[in-house]
């Protein structure tokens, strides 16, 4: 996972795209809060797993969400064209990008 996300990170910053990491492991405790929490706003973490029965790649260190930044500094939860570049990137080094998901669109999600 490491080496792909570095791989992620040399490639956006040749490309001038910047990005943070906002959601890397996440315990069982949490997995289960954002379950219970649903998706109430734009922008919000959506998860269809429930960190028991059914876990995340987050859980288990095998995803990362990630946010593009924009040239003023500010963080964006639009689906803008950076996300896109990256996905297929991220899908040409061997991950999954959630931006394919069909049960919900996930620009956020890189996993392997």
């Amino acid at each position: 996972m490491l080496r792909k996300l570095a791989l992620l990170t040399f490639y956006a910053e040749a490309k001038g795209i910047r990005f943070n990491l906002t959601e890397f492991h996440r315990t069982d405790e949490r997995q289960a809060e954002l379950y219970a929490r649903g998706r109430t706003a734009p922008g919000d973490i959506v998860t269809n797993c429930d960190g028991i029965t059914k876990l995340s790649k987050h859980q288990s260190w095998e995803a990362v969400d990630i946010v593009i930044v924009l040239e003023d500094g500010r963080r964006t939860l639009q689906h803008v064209p950076e996300y896109d570049i990256l996905g297929k990137l991220w899908e040409q080094i061997g991950g999954t990008w959630g931006g394919r998901f069909t049960s919900f669109f996930d620009i956020y999600h890189f996993e392997i």
